[in-house]
């Protein structure tokens, strides 16, 4: 099972499964975290933004069941429209 966390709070959420082996956990925000599956997205002001700003992101190593973690506070959570 995949878990990506999209923004600050969905990454810590993505975090707190560190201690379940059977998760592959992906963290997707515009704050540099020290994490081995991070994808960096450069900062944008507003959702909007962030959606039509998307660029793609190599995601083809992600297979099986995936869950996508976010609030939906966070201005970056506008990339979800696209991703």
């Amino acid at each position: 099972m995949n878990l990506i966390g999209l923004g600050t709070a969905g990454c810590k959420v993505v975090e707190s499964f560190s201690t379940y082996s059977q998760y592959n956990r992906y963290f997707v925000d515009n704050e540099k975290m020290h994490h081995k599956n991070f994808m960096y997205v450069k900062p944008q002001e507003t959702h909007e933004e962030y959606e039509v700003t998307y660029e793609s992101m190599d995601l083809s190593h992600i297979s099986g069941e995936t869950t996508v973690v976010l609030v939906g506070s966070g201005k970056i959570t506008g990339m979800l429209l696209r991703f």
